[in-house]
């Protein structure tokens, strides 16, 4: 394949990912359905996270079709709506390193109130193993301590997702 081909697909890649980062950003489409949100407390009830089209786009955008492992956290205001994107792409074919410190540095150096954690699974198998869930468990926990939501993790392949939320898992 041509040189110049492969620059072209990477190109595309990432007008896509800005694409649908500011679509989320502009739609809000990670904001709480439930009326007035400055006089109102979030409901959990309300959050459409795994529902929303946006955003799986743009996790499968993101990290769906990487061959590794890879992270995704998106950084959330106190109404839900997204602050930033970072992606880490420095995992094995099987595994991620999720360090629990640098994203609750992360989180406290942008003044999110909540996150989103994802990760993707090369094998298209989105079910959670006990190391996600385990993972899931101390992160929420941590956040607990620290007045941070963790308001989902998802997992994410080409043609599915999980989300912890959705099945009780947090």
């Amino acid at each position: 394949m041509n040189i110049t081909y492969i620059h072209m697909i990477f190109t595309i890649k990432k007008l896509m990912q800005k694409i649908l980062y500011e679509e989320l950003k502009k739609e809000e489409n990670l904001e709480s359905h439930s009326g007035d949100n400055d006089s109102k407390e979030l409901n959990e009830k309300d959050i459409i996270l795994s529902d929303n089209i946006a955003l799986m786009n743009y996790l499968k955008i993101s990290i769906g079709n990487n061959e590794k492992e890879s992270l995704c956290i998106l950084y959330l205001d106190i109404r839900n709506k997204l602050i930033a994107s970072d992606v880490e792409n420095y995992g094995t074919i099987d595994r991620i390193g999720i360090y629990h410190r640098e994203i609750i540095k992360r989180t406290l150096e942008l003044n999110a109130t909540g996150i989103v954690i994802s990760h993707n699974h090369p094998s298209g198998n989105c079910k959670p193993s006990k190391a996600d869930i385990l993972l899931t468990e101390q992160l929420n926990k941590i956040c607990v301590n620290m007045g941070i939501k963790l308001v989902d993790h998802i997992i994410i392949s080409r043609n599915n997702h999980y989300s912890f939320y959705k099945n009780a898992l947090i």
